[in-house]
């Protein structure tokens, strides 16, 4: 009974702290997101859950750079309440922010780079491809502001789903590969370097059926020519 009150108090006093002009600060971040740990540790997932959509409904309320955590932090620990502790209201919630975000799209609001990288997450986590799909065929790709990040922000979605004439027509894949080929070298020390290079591999299958598709027959060469110089890297290093 105390745990409920004093989470109830937690929220509270940092919703009213956040209508003032200081931004809740990272030490008082880290403490939110420790005590809901706590909280999910002790099957108080109620009490878990209101912390964790305090911090993702109220990104500018916190301090500078704050995007990055709900981003992954957040947003990644929302999802394992529900596919870990099978916490069911957490799809709900998630499914009516993800909503949100689609209808600011559709409606040509503004929508930032972050929104869309979570869109693309809230879709993966809580199973909502179809759903999207249906959405995406019902958008008018031709007016929409956004329609080089719709594109971009969902390309292994709408690829495997074969729409290449689309992603084709809107995104610079030469660039793609290009920006791919950097980030690659860039990441050679980094820990997640093979598993780049692995998620590199299969996007450049994608790269040349789309190539394919469009009768691109130098994109297609580019699209292998990077594969194999994942392949490589991934075989030297088994």
């Amino acid at each position: 009974m105390r745990k409920n009150i004093f989470c109830t108090f937690l929220i509270f006093s940092l919703f009213f702290v956040s209508l003032s002009a200081k931004r809740i600060s990272k030490e008082e971040a880290n403490y939110m997101r420790k005590k809901a740990q706590h909280l999910i540790l002790s099957k108080k997932y109620k009490e878990a859950l209101k912390i964790y959509l305090f911090c993702y409904d109220n990104e500018d309320k916190f301090y500078k750079g704050f995007n990055c955590i709900r981003r992954s932090f957040i947003c990644g620990e929302i999802m394992r309440l529900y596919k870990i502790h099978h916490y069911k209201p957490v799809k709900e919630a998630m499914i009516s922010r993800l909503n949100k975000i689609l209808s600011k799209i559709k409606l040509n609001l503004s929508v930032s780079k972050d929104e869309f990288m979570i869109a693309n997450s809230l879709i993966k986590d809580y199973d909502q491809q179809e759903r999207f799909l249906r959405y995406y065929e019902n958008l008018d790709l031709s007016s929409n502001k956004h329609k080089r990040e719709i594109v971009g922000a969902f390309f292994r979605l709408l690829a495997d789903s074969g729409k290449y004439k689309d992603i084709y027509n809107n995104i610079d894949l030469y660039a793609s590969i290009e920006k791919k080929r950097k980030y690659i070298l860039a990441s050679k020390k980094e820990p997640t370097y093979y598993y780049l290079l692995d998620k590199t591999a299969d996007d450049c299958l994608r790269l040349k059926k789309i190539f394919k598709a469009n009768n691109d027959n130098k994109g297609v060469l580019l699209a292998e020519k990077l594969r194999k110089e994942c392949l490589k890297e991934l075989e030297e290093e088994e």
